[in-house]
């Protein structure tokens, strides 16, 4: 069955690139309108009424005046009166158009002219009024033609060159056409877009559904640097929606891994900026809420984000998580307390280029492998599995992980491929955390209402029919 389009994701995303689309609209108005203009060549026209009458009895009729008007327009238009034209103005060709038509219902004859100046309009249409009557008095009989409204000299062109009007239509038109490009793009684009979605590609099961909060803004001077900041559950303008759902989510993992006595658990991610880092400080701090000692370790040693997010500073010389993989300092000597009581941590600011031999190491897989002691669960901030080598060396010390999938992010392909790691590797994965999920054209976050409401059943009920299906599956 052919899954439904989710219109309203992919209409976000188009709006999200709504600068880009802009951009390339206004490029191609611009350079559109440079070309037009130098391309531009002004026409002008002028025209002259002829009516025709019989020689008899000096009028006719309409019937005879169209016909007449028939005859006389092959005539203005034949080689023969043109080349005339031509010779009189001393030219090889006549530097315009001419046209002829009946008004209708009248005797009379509108004669037309086109060309490049008016000085050239007019001298075709008067050359072509003294001339016309040398060619046309054997072919139109007892017909007379009179001039009854002399030709003007032309003022203006016949249609003025509109800067605005190109910059308007070739504005419109490249945006209409990036944004259908977008629209194909983001709905071939084989990613994650929506729940139903990660139930149905992804081979592994959704943890939990983390829905887009909105970053708050406080006050802040121009000469102020802007820190880098994450969203976290103890922070008091971070909205109860997304406090409940890392209360829940910790719920979930409190029984699963119970069940298995798992304490050491890997968060990570298949790409960068997917949000493994605020999920796993945020399920850290919510656990220590719960009672439990939590020791959150930074392991991405190349781009540590830790310290940034609990706003953390170390001086120059002082213990850190990559000073004590290489031995130069003892885990005690580097572990902080934070200021919840049950929670701990141990990370750094250092970027480390030899990560993955710190990690690899002998002296890294001891200091690994003793993290639990004396923790009720260690939370491991790992590297993204498709950036560093050494996220799967760290999920061999971990007994069971989850992986972040931030909502249109990474391909479905290379997120299987992650699950296939995980079970390579040995780490159980707990399942999918559906992260930075947001709904409708114009996302509210969790201040918009209902956003938040989690999906989970009753007390452990809902987590007995999850593992019992987890089980089942292992089983068969």
């Amino acid at each position: 069955m052919t899954e439904q389009m989710d219109f309203a994701n992919i209409v976000r995303q188009i709006l999200r690139q709504w600068a880009i689309i802009i951009m390339l609209g206004a490029i191609a108005a611009l350079g559109c309108d440079i070309a037009a203009s130098r391309m531009y060549r002004p026409e002008y026209g002028t025209s002259a009424i002829i009516v025709v009458y019989g020689k008899s009895t000096y009028s006719t009729g309409a019937k005879k005046a169209e016909e007449t008007a028939e005859v006389f327009q092959e005539i203005v238009t034949s080689r023969l009166l043109q080349k005339k034209v031509a010779e009189a103005m001393g030219m090889t060709s006549l530097p315009g158009t001419i046209s002829c038509r009946n008004i209708p219902k009248t005797n009379m004859i509108t004669l037309s002219v086109r060309a490049g100046s008016p000085r050239d309009v007019m001298t075709v249409i008067n050359g072509v009024l003294e001339h016309y009557d040398e060619v046309t008095e054997k072919l139109l009989g007892d017909m007379v033609l009179h001039v009854l409204e002399e030709p003007q000299v032309p003022e203006k062109p016949l249609e003025p060159y509109s800067s605005g009007r190109v910059l308007k239509k070739v504005f419109l038109l490249v945006t209409a056409g990036v944004s259908f490009l977008l629209f194909l793009y983001f709905y071939l684009r084989d990613d994650i877009k929506n729940e139903t979605q990660v139930e149905r590609k992804l081979d592994t099961r959704l943890f939990g559904t983390i829905y887009h909060e909105k970053m708050q803004k406080g006050f802040r001077l121009p000469w102020h640097r802007k820190k880098k900041t994450g969203i976290l559950v103890n922070n008091p303008v971070t909205s109860f929606g997304y406090v409940e759902t890392f209360q829940k989510l910790c719920m979930k993992l409190e029984y699963s891994a119970g069940k298995k006595h798992q304490k050491i658990i890997l968060i990570t991610s298949v790409l960068e900026n997917e949000g493994k880092s605020t999920v796993a400080v945020n399920l850290a701090l919510s656990l220590a809420k719960r009672g439990k000692k939590v020791l959150l370790v930074d392991g991405d040693l190349r781009k540590p984000a830790q310290f940034k997010l609990l706003n953390q500073t170390y001086e120059k010389g002082e213990p850190q998580i990559g000073s004590v993989l290489s031995g130069r300092d003892t885990p005690k000597e580097a572990i902080r307390t934070m200021g919840e009581d049950n929670l701990f941590l141990l990370a750094g600011s250092r970027s480390y280029k030899n990560a993955a031999k710190l990690i690899t190491s002998r002296r890294g897989g001891e200091v690994i492998g003793k993290l639990g002691d004396g923790m009720d669960y260690v939370i491991l901030d790992t590297p993204p599995l498709f950036m560093a080598a050494e996220a799967e060396e760290l999920m061999r010390g971990a007994d069971a992980g989850l992986l972040v999938v931030r909502q249109n992010c990474s391909r479905t392909r290379d997120i299987n491929d992650a699950i296939d790691i995980f079970k390579k590797s040995g780490c159980h994965l707990l399942g999918c955390v559906f992260n930075d999920v947001k709904t409708g054209i114009i996302d509210l976050g969790a201040h918009g209402g209902d956003g938040y409401q989690y999906k989970y059943g009753h007390g452990y009920s809902y987590y007995r029919r999850q593992e019992e299906g987890a089980e089942s599956e292992e089983n068969r």
